[in-house]
């Protein structure tokens, strides 16, 4: 099975329970799109962080 089926079950699961505590259909669409942004921008730190420095006339290469 594709990570995007197991993604869109976990999150089917997810809106329900939202859905069963009354939470307003635009707030579960928030809550969704701000996971995804954090997601992101934790990769994107992860992948930006330099695993070796070098030195090049005084300068910290990245």
């Amino acid at each position: 099975m594709s990570v995007s089926c197991n993604l869109a079950r976990e999150l089917e699961g997810i809106v329900d329970a939202m859905i069963e505590a009354d939470n307003d259909p635009m707030d579960i669409i928030a809550c969704c799109k701000e996971a995804i942004i954090v997601s992101m921008m934790k990769r994107r730190k992860k992948d930006t962080t330099p695993s070796i420095k070098e030195e090049n006339d005084g300068k910290t290469k990245w």
